[in-house]
């Protein structure tokens, strides 16, 4: 049984290829005394082989790999950006500086929908944008997610101070302080997914990811929300 891994800024995903099993944690939860308890994660017995693909740096990124060839003691491959892969030609100029996460969402979008021109975009710790058109990934945009456009009000202002974000973030003037951050902070990344598709567009389809693709998703029309893009990628590039 394949195991496959999403390592994220925030927190580690998994599941089996069949989707029958999923599980994470957040790597604050992983955290030992000595480097990470991974036991925590719950993984499944019976593991033959894993797919990992990782932006959480390369002291995270080993310890989860020396874990699985430890522990459960097997292979593991780990998904690596190169200039084409099924098809897709990567729009970076140095294709080994893009995000492995950007370039698998790239390659499951272009699978899904493969004869369109697609905005690709995941909304987690940071927010990204990719533009792809048929086997081609154009380049896109990175900044702030919500939270840390949040902690950046709350450690930089005297009186904003906002500890969390609800669960929904209407796209709304605010009526307290709550609601005008959390509606400024919708609205800004909603702003720049609306701009990047009349500049850069025009836009067939978008596909959202990333925890919370679905405050976006709804505002825009076609549109699909596809929690677990990225590992769908690495299922594509890692057979």
């Amino acid at each position: 049984m394949i195991v496959e891994f999403d390592c994220g800024n925030t927190a580690v995903k998994w599941r089996t290829a069949d989707g029958a099993q999923r599980g994470g944690q957040p790597w604050a939860a992983l955290k030992a005394k000595a480097g990470f308890d991974f036991s925590g994660l719950g993984l499944p017995a019976g593991l033959t082989r894993a797919r990992l693909a990782s932006v959480a740096g390369e002291a995270r990124t080993g310890a989860l790999v020396n874990y699985l060839a430890c522990t459960p003691g097997i292979p593991v491959a780990l998904a690596q950006v190169v200039p084409g892969a099924n098809g897709v030609s990567c729009g970076y100029a140095a294709p080994e500086r893009l995000g492995i996460d950007r370039w698998l969402a790239v390659q499951a979008a272009l699978a899904l929908v493969p004869d369109a021109r697609l905005l690709v975009v995941d909304v987690g710790s940071a927010v990204t944008l990719d533009v792809c058109e048929p086997g081609r990934h154009l380049g896109g945009f990175i900044g702030p997610g919500l939270q840390l456009m949040r902690t950046a009000l709350y450690s930089g202002t005297h009186a904003v101070k906002v500890p969390d974000l609800p669960g929904t973030m209407p796209l709304a003037p605010g009526v307290d302080t709550q609601q005008a951050v959390s509606g400024a902070l919708a609205l800004m990344l909603s702003g720049l997914v609306h701009e990047t598709a009349r500049r850069f567009g025009p836009v067939d389809y978008y596909l959202f990811t990333g925890g919370a693709g679905g405050l976006l998703a709804r505002e825009f029309t076609p549109s699909r929300l596809v929690p677990d893009l990225v590992l769908d990628g690495l299922a594509l590039v890692l057979p």
